[in-house]
């Protein structure tokens, strides 16, 4: 089966960036070969071998240069193209000049829109791994209302998961909890006491901890870690495709193991 992962991948354009530098290595430890260039002009000059996917972070709202952009695509013509995109380059869209022919994606949209365009086969599915063992999941989906846990639920149902909506506040109602989705609606940005307090009401009562994850539109890099910190694996960028709950929780799920003893 072919798993899109399938040659090279040239990244072209920084890899230092805060915002770009988790996603950088990420496909360091996913892709069979990675190529990195420090701009256009250096991947026309230093061309890859058996190049697959070829990959521009931009930083900012910068013009492209027409000639660089022919002469690459020209020679790479059957390799996947995309960009990924900072905060910097918002807007860009309606007010700007976005570069073309090019799969879009901001920096927190890489779980879902990034790992799409690099490995576009099914979501990883909670029994991959697991010795021919279906692994059970109990999701929660903590909401300010019953309308913003729906579509999120109907997805669990569709797989036949177990799954609950969860008010602000509320303490999960299932005691073997794998899984926790957090929308911003319930669970905006907040410091890393704030986070770990949110993530501590769903500590009790599981053989082991759950996954969590947050879903936020536009989130900032800082309200990310501060995410992260205080207890949070995954995030999620609105709006989100319905293969974004099960990449998270395709990603997460592993034997259910009891919790240590302090």
């Amino acid at each position: 089966m072919n798993d899109g992962l399938a040659g090279t991948l040239v990244w072209i354009g920084s890899r230092q960036h805060p915002e770009f530098s988790e996603v950088y290595r990420a496909c360091e430890a996913t892709v069979p070969q990675l190529a990195y260039r420090g701009s256009l002009a250096e991947a026309l000059q230093r061309p890859a071998q058996q190049v697959g996917h070829l990959l521009i972070s931009r930083s900012a709202r910068t013009a492209l240069v027409p000639e660089q952009w022919a002469a690459l695509r020209a020679r790479y013509p059957e390799a996947k193209w995309g960009c990924l995109l900072s905060s910097g380059c918002e807007g860009e869209m309606r007010t700007g000049d976005p570069w073309p022919d090019c799969s879009r994606f901001y920096w927190h949209q890489w779980n879902q829109a990034g790992l799409a365009w690099l490995a576009p086969q099914r979501p990883p599915l909670p029994a991959e791994g697991f010795r021919g063992c279906e692994a059970p999941v109990f999701l929660t989906v903590v909401a300010a209302s019953l309308a913003q846990a729906e579509p999120w639920l109907d997805v669990a149902a569709g797989r036949q998961w177990a799954a609950s909506w969860s008010r602000p506040g509320q303490t999960a109602p299932l005691r073997s909890l794998t899984h926790v989705l957090w929308d911003d609606s319930a669970a905006g940005p907040a410091d890393r006491p704030t986070w770990q307090r949110r993530v501590a009401r769903f500590a009790g009562g599981s053989l082991a901890p759950p996954q969590h994850a947050w879903l936020a539109g536009f989130p900032r890099l800082q309200d990310w870690q501060a995410a992260r910190l205080g207890g949070v694996e995954w995030l999620l960028s609105k709006p989100a495709p319905a293969d974004a709950l099960l990449r998270f929780v395709g990603s997460t799920a592993a034997p259910r193991r009891p919790a240590a003893l302090s």
